[in-house]
């Protein structure tokens, strides 16, 4: 970790993305791990995710720093505590998105990853898309509270990628086109049409299971 602090010009800014790798480094790796079937390759992915969020610090709200700094804090007294338990006990949901928006750094460096080795033949891509294990909300983090808003998450769940991710970013992460597009490395224009596409099959899938978008 200390290669990342090394990168940052303020204290500020080392304690956030200190935060942010005692967090989620573990959980990052295991979902990578499960993407890419590889350690090394996981960790390659892990290590291209934290570079990313050293320009990205400033997109996670300094509440959710708080209330995560807080967790570690209470997990060097009981060790065994875990995000999700603690989030839950303290009904702290916004945190969610944080783990939100730091898996979709990482899936979307992935792919792009991919798509490069498919060109240079030297992987089947499809073989690593099937990544429906990986729930965007922080694995069981999320909890939702209406029959309703459990149905749109699994809808959304169902979504390929970009989908998936430009939705969850929009209705969970609340970022817009140009924020979006920053951090998938996508135009805003690209972005809106990616949303508009995956609202019009949610909004389908929505109708389907008696409920509006």
């Amino acid at each position: 970790m200390i290669e990342y602090l090394m990168l940052l010009d303020t204290e500020e800014e080392r304690r956030q993305l200190t935060i942010l790798y005692k967090c989620y480094r573990d959980a990052l790796f295991f979902s990578a791990k499960m993407i890419l079937k590889d350690e090394g390759r996981a960790e390659d992915a892990v290590h291209e995710t934290y570079l990313k969020l050293l320009n990205c610090l400033d997109k996670v709200r300094k509440e959710d720093y708080r209330t995560l700094d807080r967790y570690l804090r209470k997990k060097e007294r009981d060790p065994g505590l875990s995000l999700s338990k603690f989030l839950e006990k303290e009904n702290k949901k916004s945190c969610h998105r944080v783990w939100g928006f730091i898996v979709t750094i990482m899936k979307n460096f992935i792919y792009d990853e991919l798509r490069l080795q498919k060109r240079r033949n030297e992987i089947p891509f499809e073989e690593h898309r099937n990544d429906r294990e990986i729930n965007l909300a922080g694995l069981d983090y999320l909890v939702a509270k209406t029959d309703e808003e459990r149905y749109m998450i699994q809808c959304i769940y169902r979504l390929p990628y970009p989908y998936k991710e430009v939705l969850y970013l929009q209705y969970y992460c609340e970022y817009s086109s140009d924020e979006i597009g920053e951090l998938l490395n996508k135009t805003p224009a690209n972005i809106r049409q990616i949303s508009k596409r995956g609202r019009d099959r949610l909004r389908q899938w929505m109708r389907e299971g008696g409920y509006s978008l």
